[in-house]
């Protein structure tokens, strides 16, 4: 069962929140120290991020600068001030300037290298941008960003073999990106490939609304820094995305924010449900329905957790408080059947299944746990109408016309059911 998809806003989010422009600053000043000497490197740093996102780009820039007097070493504050030049200000030559003042002092730093590459790529200048990029891909070759950037610039240089390898490379490491998909499909293009093209660009199609849905809540997680749900909703697309680690440190970062989120403890106990840590997992799914005892999905997630640890009671018990919340779900009557089964009550999973059908009268997977069950305790002629019902349904069912040959042999000698 895939995660609900997340609500359209985490919190009673403006629309405008995410449409900022140079023009339009947020509302809220963070003031800088006048005096200058009480406030530290990393808090200027610090500072000047903050403003930098909420999009006082002068103020940022006198709080990195500032920075950058105080802690001249430090590296990551001339990147981010190249990047307030560049993309705030338009300064892009002093941006320039910033950037390979940062590569001079430290030549192994792979993200000053990497904005130091764009930079000159926006400037045309193709040789520079081709070292500085292959300089921050060579030290972090993990990073998508890193590969499909350059492969833009090779792509520029008339390099397709190379700017097809780099894509791919970002593909492999970024199988959620839609970004290497589109570039790869414009290389194609380019070399009149359209069956290749084709299938790069239906898979950019794919990937895309989820990647607009992953940089939405990334922005209102930003706009939100104190909302446990932003992190959460978040950490849903993410899960989405394929993206596991991600989304396991938004959850987290949610439950720092509000220990008694119920959602949170929920989401990583499934997550830990996936990984099989199933001690784990119960333990946080039992929290979610102790702090929300209403949390329907929580409940049917522990009874599963319960069934893998073999558990059956406790499972049993799960599956009837999510019924007691919701009564008209078939798939938590299969469980409850299943679970019932594996503790060897077979009339009380006949029931489960039996009031699952009601519900859902075509639904093959009932019918054909019914119909085993029934075998199981001697009701023969009910199991051959369970499994002739599971092939009218479904005339390729893979053991449907065996479990009838077993039942009727069964039934002919007297004998027991094995099916």
């Amino acid at each position: 069962r895939r995660p609900p998809p997340p609500d359209p806003t985490p919190d009673a989010a403006p629309a405008a929140a995410t449409r900022r422009t140079r023009e339009a600053p947020a509302p809220a000043a963070v003031a800088l120290d006048p005096g200058g000497e009480d406030w530290s490197a990393a808090r200027y740093r610090e500072t000047g991020e903050d403003l930098f996102r909420r999009g006082r780009y002068a103020e940022a820039r006198t709080a990195l600068e500032r920075a950058i007097e105080r802690e001249p070493g430090e590296i990551g504050s001339y990147v981010n001030l190249g990047l307030v030049l560049a993309s705030g200000l338009g300064a892009e030559d002093e941006a320039r300037q910033v950037l390979e003042e940062a590569v001079k002092r430290d030549p192994g730093h792979a993200r000053a290298n990497h904005v130091l590459g764009k930079l000159y790529l926006n400037l045309g200048r193709l040789p520079e941008a081709l070292a500085a990029l292959g300089a921050a891909h060579r030290l972090s070759p993990a990073s998508w960003e890193y590969a499909d950037r350059l492969g833009l610039a090779l792509l520029r240089a008339g390099r397709t073999a190379a700017a097809e390898d780099a894509f791919r490379r970002a593909a492999r490491a970024a199988p959620w990106s839609p970004a290497p998909r589109l570039h790869l499909a414009q290389l194609y293009a380019r070399l009149d490939r359209p069956g290749d093209r084709d299938r790069e660009r239906q898979i950019f199609a794919r990937l895309r609304p989820l990647q607009d849905r992953a940089e939405l809540y990334e922005r209102k997680a930003g706009d939100y820094p104190d909302s446990p749900r932003a992190r959460h909703l978040l950490g849903l697309v993410y899960l989405e995305q394929g993206r596991v680690p991600e989304a396991l440190e938004r959850f987290r970062e949610a439950l720092r924010l509000d220990p008694g989120f119920a959602a949170g403890h929920h989401a990583i106990g499934r997550l830990l449900q996936a990984q099989g840590r199933l001690p784990e997992a119960v333990q946080s799914l039992r929290r979610a329905c102790e702090l929300d005892p209403e949390l329907l999905d929580a409940h049917v997630d522990l009874g599963a957790a319960y069934h893998g640890s073999r558990r059956y009671d406790l499972a049993v018990e799960s599956y009837q408080r999510a019924l007691a919340i919701d009564p008209e779900r078939p798939l938590v009557y299969s469980n409850l059947g299943m679970a019932q089964a594996m503790a060897g009550r077979f009339e009380a999973a006949a029931e489960a299944f039996r009031e699952g059908l009601k519900r859902a009268p075509v639904s093959v997977d009932l019918h054909e746990a019914l119909g085993q069950v029934y075998g199981r305790q001697g009701r023969l002629q009910e199991a051959v109408a369970e499994w002739e019902t599971v092939l009218r349904l479904n005339p390729g069912h893979p053991r449907a016309a065996a479990a009838i040959r077993e039942a009727r042999r069964a039934a002919a000698a007297g004998g027991g059911y094995t099916q």
